[in-house]
């Protein structure tokens, strides 16, 4: 019995240490597409216009707009929206946008459901003697984590049309409605290559640095302990 529980807490540990990378990536991602300041910061650095006249303050009323269909249960963009995406292709390619973004909440919410059912079955069956696991475990997720964003990040820096083309072809298996015209299409005009990369590099970022937190924290616990632990020479 001892030796099915030591495999079964081992392999639960390994599913945390696989699942943090998920958690951390997958909420960086769901902060980003609803934080309305992202969306003005790339309006503003690149001086975005669309087909018609919009002035900033309506440019940002449709960015709402977007966050609100990319939170509803609404299948396609709304009337209000057609009028700035009026062509078939950008409202298919904004339908296929929302069930990726609807698919990584839903990654999200088991990745959480999962860290919060391993750190209360730890903290229920061991107790104190949980912490030093569980730390190792956070620290372990910590690196795994680490390694993702500078993977990500590197290709974004280095080859970002390579990996915003491969991105497209992975996320939209047979489709070919994200290839827009800025000459017909405002959904490119207003979210161009640019804002894409600054975005990439700031959910990496932030992902990185709440992993090195938290590793940092981890590893900081389990050096604290090992030298109370210790025992003192000539005792």
């Amino acid at each position: 019995m001892g030796y099915v529980m030591r495999t079964l807490q081992a392999g639960l540990g390994i599913i945390f240490v696989l699942c943090l990378p998920i958690l951390l990536l997958t909420s960086g991602v769901r902060v980003a597409i609803n934080e309305i300041r992202l969306y003005e910061y790339g309006f503003d650095k690149y001086e975005i216009s669309l087909l018609r006249p919009v002035d900033r303050a309506e440019m940002a009323e449709i960015a709402r707009e977007l966050i609100v269909y990319f939170n509803s249960e609404d299948e396609l963009i709304g009337d209000r929206l057609r009028q700035v995406f009026p062509t078939r292709r950008e409202i298919i390619h904004l339908w296929e946008v929302k069930r990726l973004i609807q698919l990584s909440y839903r990654v999200q919410e088991i990745a959480l459901v999962y860290t919060f059912a391993y750190l209360a079955l730890g903290f229920a069956c061991l107790r104190k003697a949980f912490l030093p696991k569980l730390a190792k475990a956070v620290l372990g997720g910590s690196v795994t984590t680490i390694v993702l964003p500078l993977i990500l990040g590197g290709l974004a820096l280095f080859a970002f049309n390579w990996f915003w083309w491969k991105f497209h072809v992975i996320s939209f298996p047979g489709s070919d409605y994200w290839i827009l015209d800025p000459e017909k299409h405002n959904l490119l005009r207003m979210f161009p290559q640019g804002f894409w990369f600054d975005a990439t590099m700031l959910v990496t970022g932030g992902v990185a640095v709440a992993a090195l937190m938290m590793g940092g924290g981890a590893g900081a616990y389990l050096v604290v302990r090992q030298r109370r632990d210790r025992p003192i020479e000539g005792q």
